[in-house]
């Protein structure tokens, strides 16, 4: 029994030790998140990510806001082309040279006439 009681004393002591050890680290740490923590700056607004900056930032970055003014939008026009790639245009030009030839001799003009068709 002489043995056992101060075993008993020692094991008491060594446990109160360590839980004292570890109340401090655990209010160490919750100094230091908190000396850390800045104000939330990321949000979330409809689903979308929002980044808030002060005033001074926005003029840092050169970030600046204007109205929109409204502005008509012409039509649409549809049209339809085709893709030839420039080898193939000196025969495009031959072959528009001799439809023009071919419908110049059809319209009794000599070749080369300076008129329009």
């Amino acid at each position: 029994m002489k043995i056992f009681l101060p075993a008993c004393m020692a094991a008491v002591l060594v446990a109160a030790w360590i839980f004292s050890l570890a109340a401090c680290e655990s209010e160490k740490e919750k100094e230091a998140e908190n000396a850390v923590k800045a104000p939330p700056r990321v949000a979330v607004v409809d689903g979308e990510p929002v980044i808030k900056l002060t005033a001074l930032e926005k003029t840092r970055a050169g970030l600046a806001t204007a109205l929109l003014s409204g502005e008509s939008v012409p039509a649409e026009v549809q049209a339809y082309g085709t893709v030839v790639s420039l080898q193939d245009f000196p025969a495009l030009q031959a072959r528009f040279a001799e439809a023009r030839a071919g419908l110049e001799k059809i319209a009794g003009r000599p070749e080369g006439f300076p008129g329009r068709i």
